[in-house]
């Protein structure tokens, strides 16, 4: 933990504030059925793709080239490029919804397309917090967020008694909550100049985060496309059975991510040592034992926790958990 610089902020801001989802399974499995659950689980698989896409993951450059300026206005004017990428990703995406919509029709355009628009700029903001160094603001935000969505999934499933659009609802919400929490203390929008804005400068930044952007679409390859295959094929009854026990894999990736944020800023600040080969060596090492053993501990929790968490209808989901755990450790 200390040769990778692993601090308590990463388990919370990047763990426990995302663990919504799983804590909330008993709620959603008794409340919404595996065919909704699976149509939802779809949806959202599709734009863990698109998003990247669409926005060329341009908060990877963004972060990375904010290492090269040690003071707060060099930083801002990187921010400042990408985020002229940013809008205009957010209107290419709510031109390709309206015509997706128009095209094949779907439930929930509205709230499809706030909820892509809510996951390009959450990742962009969270970048903000952690490009000018304060860590505190990105874990205090993204529990601020974690608690909002947990609180209106309630109200809206228990109470009003709504479906899988209160996950849509909810995750909109809890986000721009996080942005305008971190926007109240960065003042990003005060800091933004068009004279800052160069193309040159956006051509250096593409130039990094495209590859990035096919890295993401190869993993979704291996993942994200499992649930479209399952959908056409079987159907969406059986996309959420396997969402559901995705849920379990995604404790892992969730895990793993801790030591990948505090890999990129590793990595990035010893760029220009002489030694860096070693530390890069080193952290792999640590990283791999670690999810090795988390993934034994979860392969032998999961049988205990199962029938507490998931309802009887998803009963089947548990046969995969397994192999899900597997393939998602051998992926990451």
């Amino acid at each position: 933990f200390t040769q990778l610089n692993i601090q308590p902020l990463y388990l919370l801001g990047n763990v426990f504030t995302k663990m919504v989802s799983f804590f909330l399974l008993p709620l959603y499995t008794s409340r919404i059925e595996p065919r909704s659950y699976g149509v939802y689980g779809l949806v959202i698989t599709i734009l863990n793709v698109a998003v990247p896409i669409v926005f060329f993951s341009i908060w990877d450059s963004v972060f990375r080239f904010s290492f090269d300026y040690e003071d707060d206005n060099g930083k801002y004017q990187v921010l400042n490029n990408g985020f002229a990428i940013m809008l205009s990703g957010a209107v290419v995406f709510c031109i390709g919804i309206v015509a997706a919509y128009l095209l094949i029709g779907f439930d929930y355009p509205i709230l499809i397309c706030l909820y892509s628009l809510a996951m390009g700029f959450q990742y962009y903001y969270t970048v903000i917090a952690r490009a000018l160094q304060d860590n505190n603001l990105f874990v205090v935000s993204g529990c601020v967020n974690s608690v909002v969505s947990i609180i209106i999934n309630i109200v809206l499933i228990v109470a009003l008694g709504m479906g899988v659009d209160s996950l849509y609802i909810s995750y909109i919400i809890g986000v721009i909550v996080q942005i305008c929490i971190i926007e109240y203390k960065k003042r990003f929008l005060s800091y933004i100049s068009l004279k800052t804005v160069k193309v040159d400068t956006i051509k250096q930044y593409l130039k990094f985060s495209i590859p990035v952007t096919i890295s993401a679409i190869s993993n979704w390859l291996l993942n994200g496309l499992t649930q479209v295959f399952i959908t056409y094929q079987l159907g969406s009854y059986y996309n959420g059975l396997y969402n559901a026990a995705n849920k379990f894999s995604s404790i892992l990736i969730l895990g793993i991510g801790v030591f990948q944020f505090a890999w990129n800023e590793m990595a990035y600040d010893l760029a220009k040592e002489a030694d860096k080969n070693i530390y890069y060596k080193r952290s792999i090492s640590e990283i791999l034992r670690i999810s090795l053993i988390g993934l034994s501990v979860l392969l032998l929790l999961v049988k205990l926790i199962y029938p507490f968490m998931v309802d009887d209808q998803y009963n089947e989901s548990l046969n995969i958990i397994p192999m899900l755990l597997i393939g998602t450790l051998a992926n990451a």
